[in-house]
């Protein structure tokens, strides 16, 4: 999907799930036109286009960072656990919610990029179970660590991780990671 603005200087940015946009400062009380075009293709996977507005000084959702996925820490793995890092987000609630997969094939066909919209309907309905944890100052320089234990062994889960800021919640991409088959060490 391109975002464009239509002024004099033109600004162009192509967004895969949800992105921000800076713009200059525009004189108010004046009409700005936001043209959104897409392939066929991609306009059957859209369900909801939201455009917020807002000044610089207010921040009302969570910046995800896009250089690095969330990763799962392999050499942690066990047969009921699975640690994974995040890029930090900054001052947020984050929550993971973890999703059963019927077989571990089910892992190569997972879409890393989430629906964004509708993320609190989803919850109950759709994952095993969530985890959620405050972090009021993460570090700037590493990834955030997550250990989820309760898992059952050799099984596969799909993790949406969620940052959440003033009610308002953003997902990182999707991860799909499998516990060790057997317990034995």
């Amino acid at each position: 999907m391109h975002v464009k603005r239509v002024s004099c200087d033109q600004q162009e940015k192509e967004v895969v799930g949800y992105a921000s946009l800076r713009v200059p400062p525009l004189p108010t009380n004046k009409t700005y036109t936001l043209r959104i075009s897409t392939t066929p293709q991609e306009l059957v996977r859209v369900s909801t286009i939201k455009v917020l507005a807002t000044q610089e000084s207010s921040t009302i959702y969570p910046q995800i960072p896009s250089k690095n996925p969330p990763r799962e820490y392999r050499s942690l793995r066990t047969c009921h656990e699975v640690t994974i890092g995040v890029e930090p987000a900054g001052a947020a609630k984050y929550c993971i919610l973890v999703k059963e997969l019927r077989s571990s094939s089910s892992l190569a066909s997972v879409t890393t990029v989430p629906d964004q919209c509708g993320l609190h309907r989803r919850r109950r309905s759709e994952y095993t179970f969530e985890v959620c944890e405050e972090k009021r100052n993460p570090p700037n320089d590493r990834a955030l660590p997550f250990t989820l234990r309760r898992l059952q062994p050799g099984k596969a889960y799909l993790l949406q991780i969620t940052a959440q800021m003033n009610g308002q919640s953003l997902s990182y991409p999707l991860l799909g990671v499998r516990t060790r088959r057997s317990c034995v060490t």
